[in-house]
């Protein structure tokens, strides 16, 4: 980057694209650019200052703009800042949601909020990432994604391994997991398969995640099976996930799954 005899970057504003989204968080100001789609982060104090500099001089409206590798400039009439863009936006977004949701959670104290999980924003892969962390988690051993999501794989997203007591000693069972990310319920029918899935795998244990809920004859379907042979049978619907994830709060912050509302 150029600089000029101040030590001062030169700043050339026809290289600049508008940011025409603001978030102001505690310690850092998130911008984007939706027809560029892309994101950046700086420093909010800066940001604040300047604001406040420009309430001083009764100037209200403020312009952000950005090169999208270096600069922000932030404009209020013939008052200009410029500001460094920080180097990880992800961090930086991922540090601001974690403090928002410490904040919410204190402030259920005082006010009548409620919170819950959402999974709508996640993306198939997302979601099957989310499972394989939950595995590990609970426990599972030799944990492993069996390639891309909607592959050809016979319907089985991660293979593990349980330890199981016996009298025999710690024994390790297979386990097939099926990740299921949907917008409907989870039916009867998509669970039909899951004794053919077993032979196929030749595994001992079944663990469904879903992201959103499982139909009574799913449940009954699923029941029916755990509740005959060897074969060990768990599932999550979006209700069991939620107690997984309040177990493990930093998974809601690394894949942002809060969602608030105010109680009326």
């Amino acid at each position: 980057m150029l600089r000029n005899s101040y030590g001062i970057p030169d700043i050339h504003l026809e290289d600049f694209a508008k940011i025409d989204d603001i978030y102001m968080g505690v310690n850092r100001a998130i911008g984007k650019s939706t027809s560029l789609n892309r994101m950046i982060a700086f420093d909010s104090k800066y940001a604040e200052l300047f604001q406040k500099l420009a309430s001083d001089y009764e100037i209200a409206d403020l312009e952000y703009s950005s090169n999208f590798s270096h600069l922000v400039c932030i404009t209020a009439g013939v008052l200009r800042c410029v500001v460094s863009i920080l180097r990880d936006t992800d961090i930086a977004i991922a540090t601001e949601y974690g403090l928002l949701s410490r904040q919410i959670y204190d402030l259920k104290r005082f006010a009548p909020i409620e919170t819950s999980y959402s999974y709508s924003h996640l993306t198939d892969d997302d979601f099957e990432m989310l499972c394989f962390d939950l595995l590990n988690r609970m426990g599972l051993k030799s944990v492993n994604r069996i390639g891309k999501t909607n592959a050809p794989d016979g319907g089985v997203d991660i293979i593990a391994y349980e330890e199981i007591p016996s009298i025999f000693g710690m024994e390790s069972r297979k386990a097939i997991c099926q990740c299921k990310h949907t917008k409907n319920s989870v039916g009867r029918k998509d669970v039909a398969e899951i004794k053919d899935l077993l032979e196929e795998h030749n595994a001992q244990a079944y663990i469904l995640f879903c992201s959103n809920s499982i139909t009574p004859s799913a449940v009954a379907r699923l029941e029916h099976k755990k509740g005959h042979g060897a074969v060990n049978i768990k599932f999550f619907s979006r209700d069991e996930l939620s107690v997984l994830i309040e177990a493990n709060r930093d998974l809601e912050l690394k894949y942002r799954l809060l969602d608030t509302k105010l109680k009326v």
